[in-house]
């Protein structure tokens, strides 16, 4: 059995129930309808972030941002036959990687873009 998906709503809920000081954490788990563990949990986050939503997880950063791949989508719509080679050495950033700009373009379903 897989986790349960929460609204931000529901667990706003439960934070203000909690906050109230009228119902222990018990009653609240039986009259929202989750487990125990969620309840402390959402009570925690609340009290050390203010917030009951999911915090942005720290990973490796993207090789382009949104402009960037707004530029590279621009390009190719105004000439089909622009050769990857081409665009990164155009694309005048941090980055001119060739297959990073066909991995990109692959996934957004121009696989079969062959220049000259």
């Amino acid at each position: 059995m897989g986790k349960k998906k929460v609204s931000d709503n529901v667990k706003w809920e439960i934070v203000g129930l909690l906050r109230g000081g009228g119902k222990t954490q018990q009653e609240i788990v039986e009259l929202v309808g989750v487990l125990q563990k969620f309840a402390t949990s959402i009570k925690k986050k609340h009290e050390s972030t203010g917030q009951v939503s999911d915090l942005r997880r720290s990973g490796r950063p993207r090789k382009l941002n949104f402009p960037e791949e707004s530029y590279i989508f621009r390009e190719i719509r105004k000439d089909f036959n622009l050769s990857y080679k081409k665009l990164a050495d155009d694309f005048n950033s941090k980055f001119s990687n060739v297959k990073a700009i066909r991995r990109l373009l692959i996934k957004k379903g121009l696989e079969s873009h062959i220049a000259i």
